[in-house]
């Protein structure tokens, strides 16, 4: 056997050797640390499990246990029975003395099918080891892989299920766009002013900069907003509260500010509701409402082009909907006409 190749498989692996005699137990244990990273040793089968068990509990697997056939308090036979009901996927070694069936029938019943028999001589470990840690090694990497491609698959799926969301809310907004650029060429008036008075320039040199800024975090938090999370639900009623706060100072955002101060305290005095696809709709209409705001916010950032209620009617929309949903009524949002 070519020693360097089952030190390949063996390097990285951990075993439990279980041996009565002192002076076998030790020669052997010498042997097993040419191959393998660590060795535990037992004096019997008792000992054994007990160190099985405790490594077990604590999340610390072995590769592989090598036991002695025959050994005081608890024998080779019951400790791998022991051992195997508590992992059925266990890799065991045994080795004896005896190679009749009288002693091997009792080991093949419980799935060993690895014997050395003692004396022990290095190309029957050797033999023994390469055969099962190469089955071990497989069975790792197999395993390793299959965790990747479903890792994969949930990443995939992730990504998949975040786009289908921005593809529902732009489709939305595209459509609600639509609607308000149709009422607006409806509309028997005259092209509104474009002249922003004194108090709104304030605004846009004062208060945008903070404006943005607060929009900005909103729209990070939501685009995450794990639906589940009290803390992150919080942050974002904080942050809607005071955007609404700074438009409060403004007669012409009365009504814009007293929407977002109600999806505040909807938000943060009110659980979400116990239906999933209740909240699915609630997380799909914060989009919306935060792809209206960001279409608002970019709209006061060129004080020539300034509408000043365009977007509030769509806003007051959806936040209408949103505390409605949010609040397990059964009535539809009251629709409201676009400016």
């Amino acid at each position: 056997m070519d020693l360097k190749l089952i030190k390949e498989y063996t390097h990285n692996m951990a075993v439990l050797y279980v041996e009565d005699e002192v002076a076998v137990r030790k020669e052997t244990a010498m042997l097993l640390e040419r191959f393998f990273k660590s060795v535990d040793t037992a004096c019997d089968g008792q000992e054994g499990l007990d160190l099985y068990k405790m490594a077990y509990d604590a999340d610390v697997i072995y590769d592989l246990v090598v036991t002695d056939l025959r050994m005081p308090n608890l024998d080779g036979v019951s400790m791998s029975r022991e051992i195997l009901e508590i992992n059925d996927e266990q890799s065991i070694i045994v080795i004896s003395a005896h190679d009749e069936a009288e002693y091997l029938r009792p080991l093949l019943n419980l799935g060993i099918e690895q014997f050395i028999l003692k004396p022990i001589e290095v190309e029957s470990i050797a033999r023994a080891f390469f055969k099962s840690c190469r089955a071990i090694y497989d069975h790792k990497m197999l395993t390793n892989y299959i965790k990747e491609i479903e890792n994969l698959n949930d990443t995939l799926q992730d990504q998949n299920s975040a786009l289908e969301k921005s593809m529902r809310v732009i489709q939305s907004k595209d459509m609600k766009d639509k609607l308000v650029y149709q009422q607006k060429n409806q509309e028997n008036k005259s092209t509104p002013s474009t002249e922003v008075d004194a108090s709104l320039h304030a605004m846009i040199h004062e208060d945008l900069p903070e404006l943005t800024d607060l929009f900005e975090e909103l729209d990070a938090k939501i685009v995450n907003l794990n639906s589940s999370s009290k803390e992150e639900l919080e942050t974002i009623s904080e942050l809607t509260r005071r955007y609404g706060a700074i438009l409060s100072a403004y007669n012409v955002f009365k009504a814009l500010s007293t929407s977002f101060n109600n999806l505040a305290s909807v938000m943060h005095g009110t659980p979400l509701p116990d239906d999933a696809e209740k909240v699915e709709h609630i997380l799909l209409m914060l989009e919306s409402f935060v792809y209206t705001l960001k279409q608002w916010t970019q709209e006061w950032s060129d004080v020539q082009s300034v509408d000043t209620n365009f977007f509030d009617a769509s806003m007051i929309s959806d936040i209408q909907m949103i505390t409605n949903l949010w609040l397990n009524k059964e009535e539809e949002a009251e629709v409201i006409e676009f400016f």
